[in-house]
């Protein structure tokens, strides 16, 4: 398997017999499944191997290698001589000797264990404890829970007592100052949430929840944002269907396209959530709430032509799979990328940035073409129908229908 990796000129040499050339042969065949490059592979193996021959150079046994040995292994690389066989980049040295240590604990290679992560505040972990006790919040929602109120900490002090309602206030408005409306109104929302635990506690009086001041903000004020048909199709156009990549992409706008999922739910999609014999996917949505929806034959068709040819194999059982190594499963996050970079090649400027303008569009377009409020809302998995109504403003005929007619004569 290593000498796969062997073919240009300037990498690594076959090491030579050693306690760690099982591992390396290991290694080398998971960086193989893993779908790396021969360029990639060849200068991991480049690290991988200069770190074993330098732990036997120095009577050291590779299961006791650990951060404090990469570290000493990187400073004596960039003062010492470049490693055998070929150049390497010192600074690329880190990040590929910390990927070789992860798989050989993985692995059991390796007796050490990573350091601990720094402990959380204990307010922190006491509020985290808390809140997913009573709420019960997804793990990425506490992730930004947490950010939110280090910000807090951070700003108005780590002591209970000392808060007060103009401290607070202070906080809000400054916050206000940094930062848009949306992410003020979170930072108000955590830190009120805070307070409602530390009361509980008796750490604070109720009485300082209502001091932090609220956004201002007025329900279905805005209209959504909405792309016309005639867009969204170029926008699905605009995936090269002879590629992997763009046979991946495909799939996922036509999931967002024609059943208006979230960016969250294609990035959680599963292959055991395509009931092919029913014609349905099941859906994990908001709350943790799993439902099953119908699957158009385009979209069916997508998303085989892209598991038959173009998802890369791998261990992960997620319907969607990055095209680069290591595979993994995309993050919410790159799916609206996606949407934003495919937009640009189109040429259409969207209104809103990021994969949730199609849900809108949808929504808006099925409301327009006649279809029942209700019908729309249990498509979207919305748990209320007012949160539906959004998108009646955008269609004239059903405003027509509730509109009150004007009580005075109109000008000729």
């Amino acid at each position: 398997m290593i000498d796969t990796f062997n073919d240009a000129p300037d990498t690594i040499k076959r090491p030579e017999p050693s306690p760690s050339g099982p591992c390396l042969e290991v290694f080398a065949a998971c960086l193989a499944g893993d779908g790396f490059s021969q360029i990639s592979k060849a200068n991991y193996m480049r690290v991988a191997s200069y770190l074993c021959r330098w732990l036997i150079a120095h009577g050291h046994d590779l299961a006791t290698l650990d951060e404090a040995a990469l570290a000493t292994v990187h400073e004596d690389l960039r003062r010492g001589p470049r490693m055998r066989g070929g150049s390497c980049r010192v600074a690329g040295f880190p990040p590929a000797a910390h990927r070789f240590l992860v798989w050989l604990r993985a692995e059991g290679w390796v007796t050490t264990v990573a350091p601990p992560s720094p402990p959380l505040p204990p307010l922190v972990a006491g509020f985290e404890a808390w809140i997913q006790q009573h709420r019960g919040l997804a793990p990425r929602t506490l992730r930004v829970y947490r950010s939110l109120l280090l910000v807090f900490l951070a700003a108005v002090g780590d002591d209970p007592k000392t808060y007060t309602a103009a401290t607070l206030r202070t906080y809000v408005l400054d916050l206000s100052q940094r930062a848009g409306r949306s992410f003020t109104k979170l930072g108000a929302t955590v830190a009120r949430m805070f307070l409602r635990y530390l009361a509980t506690d008796g750490l604070v009086s109720p009485a300082l929840i209502d001091a932090v001041p609220k956004m201002a903000y007025w329900k279905r004020a805005s209209l959504p944002h909405r792309l016309d048909p005639a867009d969204v199709q170029r926008l699905i156009d605009a995936c090269n269907p002879r590629t992997a990549q763009g046979r991946r992409d495909r799939a996922m706008l036509l999931l967002l396209a024609r059943l208006g999922l979230r960016s969250a739910d294609v990035a959680n999609l599963r292959l055991t959530d395509l009931a092919w014999p029913d014609g349905r996917i099941w859906v994990c949505g908001k709350g943790r709430r799993r439902e099953a929806l119908p699957l158009p034959q385009d979209v069916g068709d997508a998303i085989l032509a892209y598991l038959v040819d173009g998802r890369p194999k791998a261990d992960d059982d997620h319907v969607f799979l990055t095209t680069t190594a290591p595979t993994r499963a995309l993050h919410p996050s790159s799916v609206g990328a996606i949407v934003t970079r495919l937009a640009a090649r189109a040429g259409i400027a969207l209104p809103r940035v990021g994969s949730h303008v199609l849900r809108h569009t949808l929504a808006s377009t099925l409301l327009n073409e006649g279809l029942s409020l209700p019908s729309v809302s249990a498509l979207l998995r919305h748990i209320q129908l007012d949160t539906t109504l959004i998108y009646a403003k955008v269609d004239p005929a059903l405003l027509q229908t509730v509109a009150q007619p004007w009580p005075l004569p109109v000008a000729p």
